[in-house]
């Protein structure tokens, strides 16, 4: 009575029971060891210590370009506040899960995480979409994917009580629709930066013609080796004319691309499998404020204890 007894407290956490040992052999370590180690909590801590290191690592290369020359001014003050954003993006979902309760499932967390990896650490760190022309490009197909996603989970969390059979069908247009609003603000915040940076993110003023290697800083005058004639040639052609608008409308176009095409895969994917993308974004009232009612808990029992003895 007592072995099962024992037994049954073993499993009750969920944890599977050490199988005897075998004659000759070494005893089995139970089952669900590992699982339980790296839970939801720990394996999250490690991905945005790693993350917040490498980009850690980018604003300090960004700031000490006195030093090493490897960027323009303006490229130096591009790639600092670019890594600074990746900092608020490391901090919303750990925000968004302890203050309001809500949990991004970790794969996604990643997707976004290594998508700022490859736009700011390497685009802008390494200078790769100055080598590699069609980087920026195929970043912003990748983000109308990974926008669509993001929004999908949110939608499909608000429609979680919705009655509707076609709640599936409600998130995705709902996520189209987000994904291609994010696009457009993100060009209003390329045009800002452009303006208090000095970079060319929006592609206004073609290269060499700007106050710096990659850029022209809209509050400083052009460079004056540059005459009024050659600009004013170089617009009246007609690559000049669609140069102003060319990047930010491909940009969106390419989103555009990257939003219907994943918006396709997750209507085939769905079709072969019910429940599949459920859960992306999880609500728990356990979840909110869940470090301050730990914090508080653990003071009563303390107090509890301090009045015993």
């Amino acid at each position: 009575m007592e072995d099962t007894e024992e037994i049954s407290l073993n499993t009750e956490d969920g944890a599977v029971p050490a199988p005897a040992a075998e004659e000759g052999g070494e005893e089995k370590r139970p089952a669900g060891k590992l699982k339980k180690f790296f839970t939801y909590e720990r394996v999250s801590v490690i991905v945005y210590a790693f993350f917040a290191l490498v980009f850690l690592s980018t604003v300090i290369s960004g700031l000490t370009d006195s030093y090493h020359h490897f960027y323009s001014n303006a490229q130096a003050g591009l790639t600092v506040t670019q890594s600074l954003r990746c900092f608020l993006v490391i901090l919303a979902p750990i925000v968004l899960e302890k203050c309001f309760g809500i949990r991004l499932d970790l794969k996604l967390v990643v997707f976004l995480c290594m998508f700022c990896v490859f736009s700011v650490t390497l685009g802008e760190g390494l200078k790769v979409y100055y080598s590699i022309s069609w980087w920026d490009k195929a970043l912003h197909l990748i983000s109308g994917a990974m926008q669509v996603y993001i929004f999908f989970g949110f939608a499909q969390l608000m429609l979680k009580d919705s009655p509707s059979k076609n709640k599936f069908w409600y998130a995705l247009f709902l996520a189209f629709f987000g994904s291609m609003a994010i696009a457009a603000l993100w060009e209003l915040l390329e045009f800002a930066t452009d303006c208090f940076t000095g970079s060319n993110m929006q592609k206004v003023i073609p290269p060499g013609m700007g106050g710096g290697d990659n850029g022209y800083n809209c509050w400083l005058p052009l460079d004056s080796s540059v005459s009024n004639e050659a600009i004013g040639e170089y617009y009246r052609t007609p690559g000049g004319f669609r140069y102003g608008i060319m990047d930010s409308m491909m940009d969106m176009v390419m989103c555009l691309f990257g939003s219907l095409a994943f918006i396709a895969i997750m209507a085939v994917v769905r079709l072969i499998k019910k429940d599949a993308f459920e859960n992306s974004v999880k609500f728990d009232k356990g979840y909110r404020f869940g470090f301050i009612k730990n914090f508080a808990a653990k003071r009563r029992a303390k107090g509890e204890t301090d009045k015993t003895e």
